[in-house]
């Protein structure tokens, strides 16, 4: 299933921000936020956001998982441009263009069931249980184990050494 999220209006060029974008393309979303937060560049802030939100979007409204995530495609396109003016030798006033982005992520993971979630749950729960019976020591009857009668009671390589 396909997510998209929409970043509109976003104070950087295209021209700066589609090299980044570039990198992102057919990798695993939670790499390509790691690279994002690596990039020293504004741009790399800034997509960073949006894919943020498309991941967000994926597991909150259509239940997929976010490392099964990977990135299907980043288009971003140009805004509306903000003309602002600076004036100039003789009188005359010269334009200065703002460009803004809309950065659009399209993020894609399979969907799981109601029934599959329940499942690996209780494969978890039952691991989880399996380490914890391991972990125990084994007790012959009602009988406890006194911690100064077990220290010298292991395996030859790990029995302290006493007197």
């Amino acid at each position: 299933m396909e997510v998209i999220a929409k970043g509109k209006y976003i104070r950087i060029s295209p021209k700066k921000a589609r090299p980044i974008a570039d990198l992102l393309r057919g990798k695993n979303a939670r790499e390509a936020r790691v690279m994002l937060e690596a990039m020293p560049q504004k741009g790399a802030k800034l997509i960073g956001k949006v894919l943020a939100s498309a991941m967000a979007n994926a597991e909150n409204n259509f239940s997929l998982e976010k490392d099964q995530l990977t990135i299907k495609g980043v288009t971003i396109d140009g805004g509306p441009v903000l003309k602002r003016y600076m004036p100039r030798a003789q009188g005359r006033a010269s334009e200065i263009r703002k460009r803004t982005s809309h950065i659009e992520i399209v993020v894609a993971g399979d969907v799981k069931t109601k029934k599959e979630k329940k499942q690996t749950e209780i494969k978890a729960k039952e691991a989880k249980e399996d380490q914890k019976v391991e972990s125990r020591p084994e007790v012959a009857g009602n009988e406890k184990l006194n911690p100064k009668e077990s220290i010298g009671k292991g395996p030859k390589i790990f029995r302290r050494k006493t007197g």
